[in-house]
């Protein structure tokens, strides 16, 4: 597991989930950032939040494209939970051993939305790289 504590290990990390919003959400170009409480997490099986920010090309902000990606453990197993910050009626991913939608309020499971295959393929890539 790349997150063992070490200061580098998080910014590995925000590096790692930035480029890979970048190849798997193209044109958009993203930063990420920790939010909550930061770094203290994964590594002594807490949650880690990242706030993923979404820019065009030019470099101008998308808010409305932003996301919110939770990673925590159960057991040994890495999860990811990806939400779209801006919107909170849009469906949530959750990504442990597959992908799996959910409403947003109920968590009843739902159809894969039409741009949800992008956010897939980033939890598919993050987990490939957190468990290395």
């Amino acid at each position: 597991m790349n997150l063992v504590g070490e200061p580098s290990d998080g910014q590995d990390l925000l590096q790692a989930v930035a480029q890979a919003a970048d190849r798997c959400r193209k044109p958009w170009r993203h930063g990420a950032r920790f939010g909550g409480d930061g770094t203290s997490g994964i590594g002594d099986s807490s949650d880690c939040l990242v706030l993923v920010e979404t820019r065009d090309v030019d470099g101008a902000r998308q808010p409305r494209l932003d996301l919110e990606l939770e990673i925590y453990r159960s057991g040994e197993a890495v999860h990811l939970m990806v939400a779209l910050a801006a919107d909170e009626q849009a469906p949530l991913l959750w990504h442990g051993q597959h992908s799996v939608w959910m409403e947003a309020r109920s968590g009843e499971r739902v159809e894969r939305p039409a741009d949800g295959a992008a956010l897939e393929a980033l939890c598919r890539r993050l987990q490939a790289w957190l468990q290395t």
